[in-house]
C-alpha cells in the first residue's frame, strides 16, 4: 500500500475560526481540531506564534496568484474556443520561454552548461565553511540575513 502523505482540506476562514474559538474560550483545543478538521499539532503551532495563521504547511508557488490565474485564463479560453489544453501544451510552452528567456539572457545559460570537473565536485570542510560565509556575506549584502531566524522558513 503506497503511503501517501496526508492532504488536509481546510481553509483560511477555517483557521481563523478555530484559532479564535480556542483564544475566546469556546472550544477546546481537542474539539476546535475535530469540528475544523486541523490536525491539533497544526493548530498548536498556529497558536504558538511558530507559523503564521494564514499560512498552510505546503510548498509556496514560483508563480504569484495573479500570474497563475492568467494561464488558468488561457487554458479555459482555449478550450472554450474548441482548442483544449493539455499538459503536454502547457509545458510546451514553458520551455519555449524558457529558451528564448536563456537567449535573452546568455549569462544564466552559460553558467548551467559548465561542466563540473572532479576537483569541483569534491566536498570538502573548508568548501562547505567557505560557501556559508559566501551565503551570509550575500544575505547581508541584500539586507536579508534575519530570514535566517524566520522559523516559518524551515522545511
Amino acid at each position: 500500500m503506497n503511503k501517501m502523505a496526508k492532504k488536509f482540506k481546510y481553509s483560511i476562514e477555517d483557521m481563523k475560526s478555530a484559532l479564535a474559538d480556542i483564544n475566546n474560550k469556546i472550544l477546546s483545543l481537542d474539539k476546535a481540531a475535530a469540528q475544523y478538521g486541523i490536525p491539533k499539532s497544526t493548530l498548536s503551532m498556529k497558536l504558538s506564534g511558530k507559523t503564521p495563521p494564514n499560512r498552510k504547511m505546503s510548498p509556496s508557488s514560483f508563480l504569484t496568484v495573479e500570474e497563475e490565474n492568467k494561464i488558468k485564463s488561457w487554458v479555459l479560453n482555449n478550450a472554450k474556443l474548441g482548442f483544449p489544453l493539455r499538459t503536454d501544451d502547457v509545458k510546451d510552452s514553458v520551455q519555449k520561454w524558457m529558451k528564448l528567456f536563456l537567449k535573452r539572457n546568455p549569462e544564466i545559460g552559460k553558467r548551467n552548461t559548465e561542466v563540473i570537473s572532479k576537483a569541483t565536485a569534491a566536498v570538502t570542510e573548508d568548501k562547505i565553511r567557505n560557501w556559508f560565509q559566501e551565503l551570509d556575506s550575500y544575505l547581508v549584502s541584500e539586507g536579508s540575513r534575519d530570514v535566517l531566524n524566520d522559523a516559518t522558513r524551515i522545511f
